[in-house]
Formats: structure tokens, C-alpha cells, sequence
């Protein structure tokens, strides 16, 4: 449905003063309530799913323009009683390009920062945590660094980044750049409770629970992820963890009232929003709570959200709080019921994971390997966005474009395959060549084991360092044993031993104890060609003074 400001202060009154909204009220009257319902309604703060862990300038500058997606989403939540969890990527992508960031990016930063709104932080770009864990990551998967996405010629004295941030460490004298940011500052946040997770809903193992409780604190369920509950109060215990417990009925209904087609649709089902909550009973004469979340797959931006907002809170059987007073209630006890991602999310999932081990694996014969894991480890979150829900085409491309990315990483340092190669000596030096085609200096351990006994390995471990964009000859010392051809199995490794990139094959030609004849040839030529030069000079002096007489 699409009402605009005029239109929707109409339904506000009309749905207040008349019949269907009132009758709610004196609906909940019969039942002898004696306390209105505490009502806390959640919403993530969030922009399309994406295939980078940044959203890039030209993204950003249009989804905060006058009426784009970002400020459209400001306009509907800014100052109304909402929760917003916010995604940390969208306020790290606006600082991270300091002088650069777009005008109206800033100031849509500085927007939300002045918004009454009580906030909690989103995962990086609302991944899905439970997918992970239930995929094998053993631990809940977070940021490592932003330091390979820092540039410091965009932070200078003369264009500094207005971003509001925390208060800063230290104060750059004048005429100074200002310092640059840190990893941690990029994403720093004054949330209103900094120490909740919200996964996705009806999604959430006792083993996931365990692991988010652990680093989180407090978990946000849904009711459909819960056994049968004892009291209609919306923060819970569950099995040790302390969790606050969405409503998935009336957040189904808050839900259906903002996606409503018509005026008529939209009072009809804010009406039975209203009735429903009121119904809500309490235990032993207590007020009872209940959490309303705003599903994931509706965007802020829509035009119903904010009289949506409104009027619930209005209502005469409603009283918006905040998740400071509903942490603050009684607690009661909960028994989780486990719900699984599907086997094919999980497969996906734990494919990205197992490349996201190799890379880590690799990273460590680079001179500083979190500037590759930090990347790849944000590239994960991204794809395990819970934007791709509704997108199963753009998860499988996504899946697919973090498997292949990883393996051309892996790949930037390999052997460069030569032709085959000719060992004239007894003792010589075999050359092995290595590309490094990443932006940092690698070192690498070459090892060389012939398929025949041909050769001898004199040093089957031996160091190279290769620097960035570059390549670089290894030798590796050999003794010949004998005459004939042998294949040489080739392997780059870490100073662990493990290996990097794949096996390269190289077919040599070995004439051992050729290099003795060889030298007296040499010899012999050059002791000819100098007594022929001498015996050239002699009959051009002689021919010379024979041509005087």
C-alpha cells in the first residue's frame, strides 16, 4: 500500500477515534487487564544483499539521496518508539573513504546519529550467524580487521571525514593530518544495548544458542523457536541463556498491517494488530510484555511502517518501551525446540567455510597474513548476508563467486611450469621459477623430489623470498647419478611444511660427468683460437717488412 504523509495522519486519526480501534481497547477492557501491554518493536537497519563487503561510493550516494532507499528507511523509523538494529557495515562503508565519502552519505550518518531511537548492533551485513555454526565454523564468525580497506591518502588535514565517531585517542595538532582510523573506530556505535545478536528467526539450535550466549550476551528469538511458553512476557531464559522472545504471531500480523494494499486493507489490519495485542494476558496480575520484530524481507523504506509504528503505540492498550526496560523485567524460564537451516544452506555454507581454512592456510607466507584473512573473512559474512533469503538465484552466485575468488587467491602464488630442462654438470643448480601476484611480499619453501633416482637433492627445502607483482628464480643444489631423463615432482610450501598451490611437473634431462670433456673442448677450442691469432700477427709483420725491403 502506498499512503503518503497526509494520508496516513488520516488513517492514524480515523483508526484511533473509530470503531475498530476502540472496539480493541474495550475488547481488552472485558477481559479485565489492568495494566496496558508493554510492546518493544524491532527492525534491522539494512540495504539490499551484496557481493562486497563495502557498499561501494556510487551505492552509497544513492541510497542516502533525497529519496533514497537509506534515507526513505530514516524517514519511516527516525525518532519513533522502534528499536533499530543496526548493520555496522553500512556506517564502516561511509567512514572507511574519509574525504571521499559522499556529502549526503555524512549526513545521513549524522542523521541517524541525532535519532532518539534506542539501537543494538546488527552482525556485518546481517549475517546469518546460526548458518555458519551450523555449517561447522565452531565459533560464532566475526570481523578480524578493516586495516586492508584503509586508505590513507583519503584521510588528510585538508579534507578531514565529519563522520560522527567516538570521542578520538589523541587530537592532530594543526596543520596535521588527522589520525587514521582503526578497525576499531570504523564501526564504533553509541547502541543503546551494544550486547545482543539477532539471528535469523526459527532458526537457532541449543548448540548455536550456547555459542551466541557465550559471546553476545542476550539472543533475540522467535516464539516459534520455543516449547510451549508459561507467562506472555517476551524476556526469557532458555536453557542458561538470556533471551528476548519475539512474538512470531504478532510480529506476522505487524508485518502483513505495513505490506497492506489499501487504505481499507491497512485499518482493517492495524485493527486486528491492536485487538491481538490487547489480548495478550498476563500471569498473577503482572503486565505482560511482548516483542514485535519486523521481518527481515520488508524494507524500512515503506511508506505503511511509520503509521504502523504509530498508531500500535497510541493504542489505548499499548505502551512502547524500549529494550533497556524489557531486559530490565522478570525473566521467565523457556525450553528451546532446535530448528535447522535447510541441508542445501548448510552444504553452501560450509563449502565457503572450507575455502575461507585453505586461504587462512595460505595467508601465512605473506608478510602480514590478516590483510588476506580480515578480507576474505568479511567477503564470508557478506555472503551469508540474510539479504539472500529471498534471492536463492543470487546466494548460489554468491556461493559460487567466494569459492572461486578464494581459489584465485590461493593460485596468485605458484611455480611458473618451464620447459624442460638440461643438467650438463655433476653438481648444478636447478632454477625454479615463482610468480607472487599478491599486493605484499611472500616466502616460500620449494621442495623438488625426482620420480626416478636420477638426481640427487641436495637442499629440499629451500627459501625464497618473492616480491609483490613480481617473480623470482629459486635454486634448488642437485648431484647428477646418472645419464637419462627423470621427472621432477616440484611443490611450494610453508615454513610448516604445508603446501601451497598444486604439484608442478618438470622434465629433466640429466648428462652427468659431461662437464669434464666439456672443459677440455672449451680448452682446446680457446688454445686454438689464440695461437691463431698468433700466428696471424706474425705473417702480417712479416708480410709488412718484406713489402719495406
Amino acid at each position: 500500500m502506498t499512503v503518503w504523509p497526509a494520508r496516513a495522519a488520516a488513517a492514524i486519526v480515523l483508526g484511533l477515534a473509530l470503531s475498530p480501534i476502540a472496539a480493541s481497547a474495550s475488547s481488552v477492557a472485558a477481559t479485565g487487564q489492568s495494566a496496558p501491554v508493554s510492546v518493544t518493536m524491532i527492525a534491522a537497519l539494512t540495504v539490499p544483499a551484496r557481493s562486497t563487503p563495502f557498499i561501494d561510493p556510487a551505492m552509497l550516494e544513492s541510497y542516502t539521496s533525497q529519496f533514497g532507499l537509506l534515507t526513505r528507511e530514516l524517514d519511516q523509523v527516525a525518532d519513533r518508539p522502534i528499536v533499530l538494529g543496526i548493520d555496522p557495515s553500512i556506517i564502516a562503508s561511509i567512514r572507511v573513504l574519509g574525504s571521499s565519502a559522499p556529502a549526503s552519505a555524512i549526513a545521513w550518518l549524522e542523521r541517524l546519529d541525532a535519532a532518539t531511537n534506542e539501537t543494538f548492533p546488527l552482525a556485518w551485513a546481517d549475517a546469518d550467524l546460526t548458518l555458519g555454526l551450523q555449517a561447522g565454523s565452531g565459533d560464532v564468525l566475526i570481523p578480524e580487521s578493516f586495516a586492508y580497506a584503509i586508505n590513507p591518502s583519503l584521510f588528510s588535514a585538508a579534507e578531514a571525514p565529519s563522520t560522527p565517531t567516538p570521542e578520538p585517542t589523541e587530537t592532530p595538532a594543526d596543520g596535521d593530518d588527522p589520525p587514521l582510523p582503526t578497525s576499531e573506530s570504523l564501526v564504533a556505535w553509541d547502541y543503546t544495548v551494544p550486547e545482543i545478536t539477532w539471528p535469523t528467526m526459527n532458526a537457532v539450535t541449543a548448540k548455536d544458542l550456547g555459542k551466541l550466549s557465550d559471546y553476545y550476551g542476550t539472543t533475540i528469538l522467535s516464539s516459534e523457536n520455543l516449547g510451549a511458553a508459561t507467562a506472555r512476557t517476551a524476556h526469557t531464559v532458555v536453557d542458561g541463556a538470556d533471551t528476548l522472545v519475539a512474538d512470531a504471531t504478532l510480529s506476522t500480523k505487524f508485518d502483513l498491517t505495513v505490506q497492506a494494499l489499501s487504505g481499507t486493507d491497512w485499518e482493517a489490519a492495524m485493527a486486528s494488530l491492536a485487538v491481538s495485542v490487547g489480548e495478550v494476558s498476563s500471569s498473577e496480575g503482572d503486565p505482560a510484555s511482548v516483542l514485535i520484530a519486523l521481518g527481515r524481507g520488508l524494507a524500512l523504506s515503506d511508506p505503511d511502517l511509520g503509521p504502523t509504528i504509530d498508531t500500535l503505540a497510541a493504542t489505548p492498550t499499548v505502551l512502547a518501551t524500549g529494550l533497556t526496560e524489557l531486559l530490565a523485567s522478570p525473566a521467565q524460564n523457556g525450553t528451546l525446540v532446535d530448528a535447522e537451516h535447510s541441508e542445501s544452506e548448510v552444504e553452501s555454507a560450509a563449502a565457503m567455510l572450507a575455502a575461507e581454512r585453505s586461504v587462512r592456510a595460505f595467508s601465512v607466507i605473506a608478510d602480514d597474513p590478516s590483510l588476506i584473512t580480515s578480507e576474505r573473512r568479511l567477503s564470508l559474512l557478506t555472503a551469508l548476508s540474510n539479504g539472500w533469503a529471498d534471492d536463492s538465484t543470487g546466494w548460489a552466485t554468491t556461493v559460487s563467486d567466494y569459492r572461486a575468488a578464494s581459489l584465485t587467491l590461493r593460485n596468485s602464488v605458484r611455480i611458473v611450469k618451464s620447459s624442460s630442462i638440461t643438467l650438463w654438470a655433476d653438481r648444478a643448480s636447478l632454477p625454479v621459477t615463482i610468480t607472487n601476484e599478491l599486493t605484499q611480499p611472500v616466502t616460500v619453501y620449494v621442495t623438488v623430489r625426482p620420480l626416478t633416482p636420477l638426481l640427487k637433492i641436495e637442499d629440499g627445502f629451500v627459501a625464497v623470498t618473492i616480491e609483490p607483482g613480481s617473480q623470482r628464480k629459486a635454486s634448488v643444489p642437485v648431484q647428477s647419478l646418472s645419464n637419462g631423463t627423470v621427472e621432477l615432482e616440484i611443490t611450494l610450501h610453508t615454513d610448516s611444511g604445508a603446501a601451497v598451490g598444486d604439484l608442478t611437473y618438470v622434465r629433466t634431462t640429466v648428462q652427468a660427468g659431461w662437464e669434464t670433456p666439456v672443459t677440455v673442448v672449451l680448452g682446446v677450442v680457446v688454445v686454438l683460437v689464440f695461437a691463431a691469432g698468433i700466428v696471424r700477427t706474425i705473417v702480417r709483420r712479416r708480410t709488412a717488412r718484406a713489402g719495406e725491403q
